[in-house]
């Protein structure tokens, strides 16, 4: 019984669970009264850097919705590639998807890129909504757009022409907040994307957009006097709140990343995505001002990082006092979500090896009371997932006991494999072609 199908649907993910915590054939006898403590329980996914196909996105979508997560962030453009496509902006596709090789230091040096078609992404959509998950755009203006600039060079404010990204990280080019032309080609966009995905929220990016151009371009100068603005940190706020007036106007929540908070003019229905690893006190004045937030903490949710950076342990045990969000304003977030960016993920089994058994850890917090949650539980339990896991083939991570274990026999190994000790904590698994995971064991 649940208060709405997902919550039966919820409930039968977790007869599953106890079905592999057991022999799949005898249930103890018990009865279940649950409910998640919170609403918004997210994964995220870049398929700017690294294009994962339709059928990889299914199955990372299958193996968290396993374990209640109830949306799916999906992140489709980026400097390195644009992944969706545009029927109104064909050069997005024809140049945008495409980059001179894999890039991010791989040695292939292939033509490599691709993009969803609409209807692969409609596809998608039905697909979550059969599990009771949304589906959350992310669309990145005003930085991280070289692949938009590279197919439109007028939409940045030199107008110069540029190859989409082979580098990771902050590039200067980001889109000209001073022409009207800029808006027009955004909100085309947003009205493509929008008629593909029907959830209430979506995301525009809005971090690491650096103003080194817009401090020299006459147009945007130009709109910081016209509109009595500050500075280029206010320009920024001003880009956002129009591209929030067009959103609402379609019935759309704006999210972003927790850099756009800096404006002190943002319409506070906007939502913020706290990220960075540093305290930011635009968040706690997002909140006490009256606005939301969801929580992606860098050294508890991202993904991408180091297993001994970002390690099970940080996901499990965080709390959001720890970045200072007020225990009174606590119903002030919406839920947590884990960040799996792709700068250096290739291949699925790179992916799931990252997100098991950290993801495992972040969705238990987030549907868990503190009251009921326990590490050591947690750790034991997990042993039952990772039996289930090589039963459906898939390849997944260290816990810390063992990145911490052997570690002259681990500096053998290494050595023998041409790998630092340092590359081989994190990379011993990764990849099959280093060690076999039974020879580690």
């Amino acid at each position: 019984k649940g208060g709405s199908q997902a919550g039966v649907w919820w409930g039968l993910q977790t007869l599953l669970q106890i079905c592999y915590q057991t022999d799949g054939k005898t249930f103890p006898g018990l009865i279940i009264k649950d409910k998640p403590a919170f609403a918004y329980r997210g994964a995220h996914l870049d398929c700017g850097r690294h294009f994962f196909s339709i059928e990889e996105v299914k199955r990372f979508i299958d193996l968290v919705n396993m374990h209640k997560i109830n949306i799916f962030h999906w992140h489709l453009t980026d400097d390195q590639g644009w992944r969706i496509e545009s029927e109104k902006y064909p050069e997005l596709n024809r140049v945008g998807s495409y980059r001179d090789s894999w890039g991010f230091g791989s040695k292939r040096t292939e033509r490599y890129g691709g993009y969803f078609t609409k209807d692969e992404i409609r596809d998608v959509v039905a697909f979550c909504k059969e599990r009771f998950i949304d589906v959350i755009p992310e669309i990145d203006m005003p930085g991280h757009t070289v692949a938009a600039i590279a197919a439109y060079p007028e939409l940045s404010c030199r107008g110069k022409k540029l190859r989409v990204e082979t580098r990771p990280g902050i590039h200067k080019d980001i889109l000209c907040a001073g022409k009207e032309s800029t808006f027009e080609f955004c909100f085309g966009i947003l009205d493509e994307v929008i008629e593909l995905f029907p959830c209430e929220y979506f995301h525009i990016g809005g971090d690491e957009a650096p103003t080194h151009e817009w401090k020299k371009c006459p147009l945007c100068q130009k709109t910081i006097k016209d509109n009595g603005l500050k500075d280029e940190v206010e320009l920024q706020g001003y880009f956002t709140n129009k591209v929030n007036e067009h959103l609402k106007k379609n019935n759309k929540t704006l999210i972003g990343w927790n850099e756009i908070l800096a404006s002190k003019y943002l319409d506070r229905d906007i939502v913020g995505q706290y990220w960075t690893s540093q305290k930011d006190p635009n968040v706690v004045k997002h909140i006490k001002e009256g606005g939301k937030i969801i929580l992606s903490c860098h050294s508890a949710f991202y993904f991408d990082m180091k297993l001994y950076d970002v390690t099970t342990k940080n996901s499990y045990t965080f709390r959001p006092e720890e970045h200072e969000i007020p225990k009174d304003m606590l119903d002030s977030v919406l839920g947590y979500e884990c960040e799996n960016w792709s700068e250096w993920t290739e291949n699925k089994d790179e992916l799931f090896f990252k997100i098991f058994t950290r993801g495992l850890a972040v969705a238990e917090c987030v549907w868990s009371d503190d009251s009921v949650k326990s590490f050591s539980s947690f750790k034991q339990r997990i042993q039952k997932h990772k039996e289930f896991a090589d039963a459906l083939g898939i390849f997944y991570g260290p816990d810390e006991i063992t990145l911490k274990k052997n570690y002259r026999f681990k500096k053998k190994l290494a050595k023998e494999y041409g790998l630092s000790i340092h590359d081989f904590n994190c990379e011993y698994l990764m990849s099959k072609r280093y060690i076999n995971v039974e020879h580690i064991k």
